[in-house]
């Protein structure tokens, strides 16, 4: 019957996507379809069939590899200033890196997630002999740059992913040494670089004095009171996409903001409070969608895409603290990474599955 149906158009309602593309772009069983004349339902499964869950795990570890390089070219570059005189203070947080530190704790906390989720899965398979344990000293690698370049809300995000991912593996994987392990590894970190660098942390300490004396503990807060002032009044459809920034400038300058960035480009610093002055709240429920939709998808399969939902946990978290379609970094990065972990499920694509 199976046989049969292929050659009629049928196979898709017994095989999965990519299984039913490689036998048309194959021609097998007595199937003929003209690889030059695709509608898009036939594209679909064609193209599913040339991509495998290594290609994910490739262009992990690429995203990773590059990454570490980057950390060691600037740990080598701190090294030459400290022999040159210049105090370790002014070597770490935002003196350590010159890129955006948003959008590097954006790089490094998808790398981080991807990393995990790769390991786990592998783990879980009893794959991966000395390589996990590879993978898992560059994801600390990734973490300590994280804390080095001193970015307060990369390490929120990164509290976030540690309580996802033991989460995952203490409610699903029932995996509660390993949960344990994670925890007691997470705490011995941050007690040891707290303890030989308590400066990497002075900037979440100023913070959190600062809020607890009823004082703004970071410019973004300052920023966000101006976007939720000028919003005032136009929640469902907002000002329009560039029509809030004289008054968003002007609300800057009668809050006295005079830090540097009383200028026209200086945007909210979240992206939820952007979209919400540019298209309202009808905006900010699309937005939401775009972050909430994977996550319920991957969570509702069978297979449960950990290194979808790790990612959606990741960028929800960047854009509370940076307006990511602002810059190119943020918009190429982000679209490209969900097309494809949409694409490639991590236990399926390529996997011949025979719906029953």
């Amino acid at each position: 019957e199976l046989r049969a149906a292929i050659p009629a158009g049928q196979g898709g309602r017994y095989l999965a996507p990519a299984v039913l593309g490689y036998i048309l772009r194959e021609h097998l069983y007595g199937t003929n379809l003209d690889l030059k004349r695709l509608s898009v339902q036939e594209l679909r499964p064609i193209a599913l069939s040339y991509l495998k869950p290594k290609h994910l795990t490739v262009l992990t570890f690429c995203l990773s590899a590059t990454l570490t390089l980057r950390f060691v070219a600037m740990l080598l570059r701190a090294f030459v200033g400290w022999r040159g005189g210049t105090p370790v203070e002014d070597l770490l947080d935002y003196h350590f890196d010159p890129l955006h530190h948003n959008y590097l704790a954006l790089y490094l906390l998808s790398a981080v997630a991807l990393i995990f989720a790769q390991v786990t899965h592998h783990w879980n398979r009893c794959e991966w002999r000395w390589q996990r344990w590879a993978a898992l000293a560059d994801m600390m690698l990734l973490v300590l740059y994280l804390v080095i370049m001193g970015s307060r809300s990369g390490l929120v995000i990164l509290a976030l992913l540690a309580v996802a991912g033991m989460a995952y593996l203490a409610l699903v994987r029932k995996r509660w040494v390993a949960t344990c392990i994670v925890l007691a590894g997470l705490t011995l970190f941050v007690g040891i670089t707290y303890k030989a660098l308590p400066e990497l942390y002075w900037r979440i300490v100023y913070s959190a004095q600062q809020m607890a004396a009823g004082k703004n503990g970071d410019s973004r807060q300052t920023v966000w009171a101006c976007g939720l002032e000028v919003l005032r009044g136009h929640e469902l459809f907002g000002l329009g996409s560039g029509g809030y920034w004289d008054a968003l400038y002007d609300s800057y300058v009668a809050h006295d903001f005079a830090e540097g960035y009383t200028h026209e480009q200086f945007d909210t610093h979240n992206q939820y409070l952007e979209t919400t002055l540019a298209t309202g709240v009808v905006g900010l429920a699309v937005l939401l969608a775009i972050v909430v939709l994977p996550v319920w998808w991957a969570l509702r399969r069978k297979s449960r895409n950990l290194s979808l939902v790790l990612f959606s946990i990741v960028y929800a978290g960047c854009i509370f603290f940076e307006a990511t379609f602002s810059r190119q970094m943020g918009l190429l990065f982000v679209p490209w990474w969900y097309a494809l972990l949409l694409t490639i499920p991590e236990h399926e694509v390529g996997a011949a599955r025979i719906k029953t």
